[in-house]
Formats: structure tokens, C-alpha cells, sequence
């Protein structure tokens, strides 16, 4: 199945949705005034009462029977663990961003209970349909499809309008009875008694809302009277003492509202759906009483767009004024659509193997997408019943469904293909992304150990000269090196789209980043680094160990594995070659101009004290010269020829002069010496060793006279990424301690890497694939790919450190980033081949 085609039958109900949801939010509009709050209100009464049950009658009485219960009892169990795991995820995440007491029932709601309804019942026939459906004949597929999304829906149903329901109804209770507290009451005390408080309006509507009092069962048994001691000790019946204490239980449980009238629509469908001898009076087309269900269903489609329509009508408050941040918007998009999913494939992989799930992949496959849906429409009617988070619960629908048709083709595209993805073992492909990630983490957490008090090995003069030593000598070596043995005139005309791939990593990398600064809003100090990290990835060391390990797997989709290992490690090496020249020139300088900048506000700053309190009145003049290696007091160079001087006569100059005068005062101006940074210089020197094949016969190869050069610059270039992970490791210990880093800034980074790049860069190399820039050789295919979705370049801890900008702040970056990116690593490897095989 094409990955268009995917994407639009993904895109398509999501497209429906948001367009009614703006349909909703035009109603909603003053001018128009047709769904005003007291409509909203009215019309989600009869979604409450009439067209939810109506729906769930509906779909269970016709899809439920007692063998499909049986043989698809895993579908339920499946089904309440996403309930779960979602709940535990939203309390995490109301931990973490510390979210407003009213919108904690919201956050559980939106990150526990799926769509499990209409989504499915569009995707799952769409899939079935295509040529290339990996699951058989068409109308097999859509007949099981079909019976298996209509079965998920109602057990959805069951688990929102009793579970998520109840969730809801609690928080919004609590509000209320804080809201209450503040309202005029009356204080009733009883002798021995502590004080009780009444509402003035105890009366209980049937429907729930924000406005109602507490229930009156509430106060029915918190108020006791003194009672007086008798004489003789009344005998009361073991039946009465069942009956009080059972009122009392249904005082408590308020029966009411537990069994909401959807919850009832779904009793009454199962009890249809089981039972053979009502089944047979209702459901057919010879049943005496169809006509029933046929109403039913009538009235049942009226419920998603009502209800859709109340979401966008919604949404208009939330776009004026609402309490949901960014943060918790991408909290669950996260939880929805990069956690659940995980979870989701490892649980029914898992159930699969210990045979709690047959072979069907059909089964399997809509067992997986329960866990990548987005939320439930009906999250945004429960809100709307309690008055608690109509608009906030609008906003995060509106993002998480705009979202979804990207994530639900790209979780479709790996649970299609799941069984061709791990021929090779997903577990051997997590492996092999862990490793060198896990390396990573080894050495800067050493680096850390080395950089305390107490063992004083890696302290802060001993980073500073050890990343010296790495910038003029490990660096340029370990970059002239590869570039010399890899780069020949025939490869960079082969390969000719590689260099411009991955100039579109840095340059739609720093396009995000900037997006993230206006977002983010960091300290000017860390511009810089955010856009070295959002552009800049570790096209070096992991391209050269992923791709040889995915070469070696007896299922890798890329043909023998020598002819793949030798390739491989050219593309790898190239990659990371050109990665070192972007990196070197273009992050290089835009670190050093944000630093400039700070230090040259620093540096105005010290001279406007300096004038206050009585200090020199001129700037220092020796402070036109310039050091070679940049320092934490670094400031771009001042044009020191420019000072006031009287002028003299003008004197008649030759054009050769002049021109030479204008060359020197440009080279002044740019800064060559810095702009060109060693490993910069590096590269250029590799590039012309490996594409001048005279300098190359003399220095590449096992008969080359020079090669000892060579292999002098590869065995120096060895000792380039341990140090300077070491280093990270160093400076992320007073990162640890509190050193301004901000929460949403990782976030969006990690967002940027690990989920904007990769899909954006599908769409570049297919493209690319389409229009003739590309050879079709799948390999070469999944390392342009691959490129997209790397984490930072350690590099960047260089940078930083150069320029005394951020340096504790790059570590924690670099640190969750790698944390992250053996789980990310291994899902878009593992797609990303499927993609191109």
C-alpha cells in the first residue's frame, strides 16, 4: 500500500472532523449567534440522552453475539489497558506540567479514552480496500474489519461512559465544591457536633452541571442528631439491616449518575446482541421488530456531528482566553501519539506470543491502532454536561486532530508492515540503535563522576585546555581523515544529492528552531545553542554504526550483506564528512554571533558601571588585538584602524592599491579566521586529497608513499568523540545543579529531532525519488532518510564550550535528547525501512 494512499484515508475523517468543528466554530460566532452557550447547552442534552444511547444500541445489538464475545476476548481486555495506561501516563503529565486542579478530570479523559468509533470504522474497510492490503481478499477484509471496529467502539463506549464518565464527575464535583465554599451558605450546628454548611438551592437536576449544588444524598447522612439513650435495646431484622445499609451504599454511590444513559444504551445493546431469542425478534432483515434498531441507528448518526459541532462551537472561547498551555498540549500529543503507540505494540506482540491472540493480522492490526488514536469526541461532551474545561477541552482536540492524520499514517504504515519489520527482530534493531546511544551515556556520565569536588580529574580549566586540544587537533584530524578516504570526484558526482539532503537538515532544522525561539522565548544566550541543536545532527558516529548492523541482520531489506557493507559505510562516511563541513562553517559562526552579541552586551554593561562609579572614561586600547583560539570573554573583532583621526588631504591612490586596501579592510570586516574554524580548514583539505587524484595516489592507499600522514591524522581523529563526550559529561554536572534550562525548550527539541525533521524529511526524499534526483537503491535511500532523524551533534558541546554560551544548559540538552533517541532511533529505522524496501 502506497504511503499517499495511507495518508489520505488517515487524513480523510480527520479532515471531516476539523471541518465540522469549524462549521461548530462559525455558528458560534456573535454575528451568527446560532450555537451560543445556552444552545450548546440544550443541543448537548439530546446527545446526552438521545443520540449517544441511541448509538450504542445501535452498534452493540447488531455486532455483539455471544461467540464473537468469546472468540475476540482479548479485544476488552486490549481495549481497558489503554484506559489505564493512559490514565497513568495523564497523571505523570499532570505532574510534570502542574496543571489546574478543574482540568485534571480533562488531561485523564483525553489521554485514556481513544476514538475507538467512527476512526476505525473509516480506516480499517479503506485498508482492506487498497491493492496492496497485506490482509487477503477485499470483502473478507472488510466483513471481519468491520465486525472487529464496530466490537471496539461499544467496548470504547462501555469504558468511557462508566469509567472516564465517573473520572470527569469527580473532578468537576471538586470544583463545584470549591466554587461552594466561597457562596453564601448556611451553618447548621448540632450540640457535640462540628459545624456543617448548606447551600441555600439543594435541589439535584438530573443532568449534571456546573451550576448544581452538591447532592443532596451528600448531606443525608453527614448530619446526625444526638441521640438519647434508652432504656431497652430495639431488635431490627437481618432483612432491614440489608436494606438500610443498601440504601446507604446507593446514597454513597449515587446510581444516578453511575449508570449515565449511554451507559444504559450499552446494557440494552449487549442484552439484544446476546440473547438468541431477542436477537432473533430485532436483528435481521425477517425480524418482526427490526424497525426498533433501525431507529435506533437513525437517531445514532445524528451523535458525532452534534457532538463535533458543540467542540467547535467551544473552541471560540478557547481561542479568546484559555488555561492550556503548550507544554500541556504537547504532553498529550505525546502520550496519544509516541507513547501509547510503543506501549501498544509491545503489549499485543507480547499477548500475541503467549497465545492470547491468534494469527490473524487483520486482529492484530486494529488491536495496535487502538493505542495511536486520538481522543474521543466524546471527552468534549462529558466536559460539556459538568461546565468543567468546554473550551480547554476544544483547543487540545483541535491540535490532537490536526496532528493525527500524520500520526495515524505513520502508525498504520508500522502496524501494516509489522511482521516485515521484524524478520529482522525489533528487538535487534532497538539493540543496535541502543548501543552506540548507550556509549554515549557511559562516557558522560564518567565524565560527570570525573568532574566532582572530590575527584577534581575533569574540573573546569581541565575541560577548557582538554577542549582546546580537541578544536585544533582531535577535530580537524578526525574530518580531513574520513573526508580523504572517502571522497572521490566520482562519488560526489554519484552521490551529488547528498550534500544538498543534508544542507535541508540544517537549514529546515534552524527554520524550526527559530519557530521554537518565538515560541520558547530563551535567554538570548541560548539562541545559539537551540539552533545548533534543532539543525545540526550526529551525522558521524551513529550512521557509521546503525547502518553496517542493519546491513549484517539476516531480515535487512537491502540485499547481500557484503556488497551492503561496503556501500553502506561510503554513504555513512560521506555523511558524516559533509555533516563536519555544515557544522564547522554554518552552526560554527551562528554560535559564535549569538555569543558575540551577549558579550558584547556584558561588555557595555561592565563600561556603564564602570562610568557610574567613577571609573575610566575610555575603553581600553589594547583590546584591539585578537586571540586565534575564542574565550568565554569572546567579542567580535573591532575594526581598530577606524578611529577618529584628522583628516588629510586626499592623495590620488592606483586601482591596484585601492583594491588591495577594500580586500584587507573586507577580510576585517568577515573574520576569515574565524569564520574558517580549524575543522572547517580540515575538510578542505580532505576534500582536495580525495578529489585530486594525484595528491590521493601519494597519500590513500596501501602502496602510497605518504600514507604514514594519513594514518597518522586517522589515529589522532580517534581520540576526537570520547573527549569531547567527556567533556559533555563535565559541563552537565552544573547543568544537574539548576543552571537555567527550561522545560519546554527540551520538549521542543526533542519534538524538532525526533518527530517535525523525520516527517519532513520522508516527504524531501520521495520527492527527491519522484523528479529523477535520486538512484532507486533503497540503501543509499535509508541514509538520506536516516539523516533526518538523528539526535545533536555532540559537536555542538565543542561549540559551546569555545564560546563560554550555554555550556552547562548544551549538556542537559544533550542528555535527554540521548536518552530519547534509542526509542526514536528504533521506530523510524524500523519504518523508514519499510518505506524504502
Amino acid at each position: 500500500m502506497k504511503i499517499l494512499d495511507l495518508f489520505i484515508v488517515a487524513l480523510m475523517p480527520v479532515l471531516k472532523t476539523l471541518l465540522v468543528t469549524a462549521v461548530g466554530l462559525l455558528l458560534a460566532v456573535d454575528r451568527i449567534g446560532l450555537l451560543g452557550p445556552d444552545a450548546r447547552h440544550h443541543l448537548n442534552n439530546i446527545v446526552f440522552y438521545v443520540f449517544t444511547p441511541a448509538l450504542m444500541v445501535g452498534n452493540l445489538s447488531e455486532t455483539i453475539t455471544f461467540d464473537s464475545l468469546i472468540t475476540l476476548w482479548f479485544m476488552p481486555v486490549n481495549i481497558l489497558l489503554t484506559f489505564f495506561i493512559g490514565s497513568i501516563l495523564a497523571w505523570l503529565l499532570i505532574k510534570v506540567t502542574r496543571t489546574p486542579k478543574h482540568l485534571h478530570g480533562l488531561v485523564i479523559g483525553c489521554c485514556s479514552a481513544g476514538n475507538l468509533g467512527n476512526l476505525l470504522l473509516i480506516i480499517v474497510p479503506a485498508v482492506c480496500d487498497e491493492t496492496n492490503s497485506p490482509f487477503g481478499d477485499s470483502s473478507t477484509c472488510s466483513t471481519n474489519g468491520e465486525a472487529y471496529a464496530s466490537l471496539s467502539m461499544a467496548v470504547g463506549a462501555i469504558y468511557i461512559w462508566s469509567y472516564v464518565y465517573m473520572i470527569m464527575r469527580v473532578f468537576a464535583k471538586k470544583r463545584t465544591e470549591d466554587i461552594y465554599t466561597g457562596d453564601s451558605t448556611i451553618t447548621v450546628t448540632f450540640s457535640g457536633e462540628p459545624a456543617e454548611t448548606f447551600s441555600g438551592t439543594c435541589t439535584e437536576a438530573l443532568l449534571p452541571s456546573s451550576r448544581d449544588c452538591p447532592s443532596s444524598d451528600d448531606h443525608s447522612d453527614r448530619v446526625e442528631l444526638p441521640r438519647t439513650k434508652s432504656a431497652g435495646k430495639v431488635k431490627v431484622s437481618i432483612l432491614n439491616q440489608i436494606i438500610e445499609c443498601t440504601k446507604k451504599f446507593a446514597g454513597h454511590i449515587n446510581l444516578k449518575m453511575v449508570f449515565a444513559p449511554s451507559t444504559i444504551g450499552v446494557i440494552v445493546g449487549f442484552i439484544i446482541g446476546i440473547i438468541s431469542p431477542i436477537q432473533k425478534l430485532m436483528i435481521g432483515d425477517n425480524a418482526p421488530l427490526r424497525v426498533i434498531i433501525s431507529s435506533a441507528s437513525l437517531l445514532g448518526e445524528a451523535s458525532i456531528p452534534s457532538m463535533t459541532l458543540i467542540v467547535g462551537a467551544n473552541l471560540l472561547k478557547g481561542l479568546k482566553r484559555s488555561e492550556v498551555g503548550l507544554l500541556l498540549i504537547v504532553g498529550v500529543i505525546a502520550v496519544r501519539y509516541i507513547v501509547m503507540p510503543l506501549l501498544g505494540v509491545v503489549i499485543v506482540k507480547a499477548a500475541h506470543s503467549w497465545g492470547m491472540v491468534g494469527s490473524n493480522s487483520l486482529y492484530q492490526f486494529i488491536l495496535m491502532l487502538q493505542y495511536a488514536l486520538p481522543p474521543a469526541m466524546s471527552v468534549g461532551t462529558i466536559t460539556q454536561l459538568f461546565g468543567a474545561g468546554e473550551s480547554e477541552c476544544s483547543v487540545i482536540m483541535l491540535w490532537t486532530y490536526a496532528v493525527a492524520s500524520f500520526s495515524l499514517t505513520l502508525w498504520s504504515g508500522i502496524d501494516l508492515q509489522f511482521e516485515r519489520i521484524v524478520t529482522m527482530g525489533l528487538l535487534d534493531l532497538f539493540y543496535v540503535a541502543s548501543n552506540p546511544i548507550l556509549k554515549v551515556l557511559l562516557l558522560t556520565a564518567l565524565g560527570s563522576f570525573l568532574a566532582l569536588d572530590r575527584i577534581d580529574i575533569l574540573g573546569e580549566n581541565t575541560r577548557k585546555q582538554l577542549n582546546t586540544v580537541v578544536f585544533f587537533v582531535f577535530n580537524p584530524a578526525l574530518v580531513s581523515s574520513n573526508l580523504a578516504k572517502t571522497v572521490t570526484f566520482k562519488s560526489v558526482v554519484l552521490l551529488w544529492f547528498m550534500p544538498f539532503n543534508v544542507l535541508g537538515t540544517f537549514l529546515i532544522g534552524s527554520a524550526l528552531g527559530w519557530i521554537l525561539m518565538k515560541i520558547t522565548r530563551p535567554p538570548q544566550h541560548l539562541k545559539g545553542l537551540i539552533l545548533g541543536c534543532c539543525a545540526a545532527g550526529n551525522m558521524g558516529n551513529l550512521p557509521i554504526i546503525i547502518i553496517p548492523a542493519v546491513c549484517r541482520e539476516k531480515g535487512s531489506p537491502f540485499g547481500d550483506p557484503d556488497v551492503c557493507h561496503v556501500y553502506g559505510m561510503a554513504y555513512a562516511s560521506l555523511s558524516m564528512a559533509i555533516g563536519a563541513v555544515y557544522l564547522w562553517s554554518y552552526v560554527y559562526n551562528i554560535v559564535r554571533i549569538f555569543s558575540s552579541k551577549v558579550n558584547e552586551k556584558v561588555n557595555i554593561d561592565e563600561f556603564a558601571s564602570n562610568m557610574k562609579s567613577g571609573g575610566a572614561s575610555e575603553l581600553p586600547q589594547e583590546s584591539c588585538s585578537e586571540a586565534l583560539l575564542p574565550s568565554e570573554n569572546y567579542s567580535a573583532s573591532m575594526d581598530c584602524a577606524n578611529k577618529s583621526m584628522t583628516p588629510e588631504e586626499k592623495v590620488k591612490v592606483p586601482i591596484s592599491y585601492a583594491i588591495m586596501y577594500y580586500l584587507r579592510m573586507l577580510s576585517r570586516k568577515i573574520n576569515l579566521r574565524a569564520l574558517f574554524a580549524p575543522s572547517t580548514t580540515g575538510a578542505i583539505v580532505g576534500f582536495i586529497i580525495g578529489v585530486v587524484p594525484q595528491i590521493r595516489k601519494f597519500i590513500i592507499g596501501t602502496d602510497a608513499p605518504l600514507r604514514v600522514v594519513l594514518d597518522s591524522a586517522s589515529f589522532l581523529g580517534e581520540a576526537a568523540i570520547p573527549t569531547l563526550t567527556l567533556i559533555l559529561g563535565g559541563n552537565l554536572l552544573k547543568g544537574l545543579k539548576g543552571l537555567g534550562i527550561l522545560q519546554p525548550l527540551i520538549i521542543g527539541i526533542i519534538a524538532v529531532r525526533y518527530i517535525v525533521l523525520p516527517l519532513l524529511g520522508i516527504v524531501i526524499v520521495k520527492s527527491a525519488l519522484r523528479f529523477g534526483f535520486i538512484h532507486s537503491d533503497p540503501l543509499y535511500q535509508f541514509v538520506l532518510l536516516l539523516q533526518y532523524a538523528l539526535p545533536p551533534a555532540m559537536n555542538i558541546g565543542t561549540i559551546t564550550q569555545l564560546f563560554g554560551a550555554g555550556k552547562s544548559e548544551c549538556s542537559v540538552i544533550m542528555l535527554w535528547t540521548y536518552a530519547l533517541a534509542s526509542v526514536s532511533l528504533t521506530l523510524w529505522s524500523a519504518f523508514f525501512m519499510w518505506l524504502v524496501a
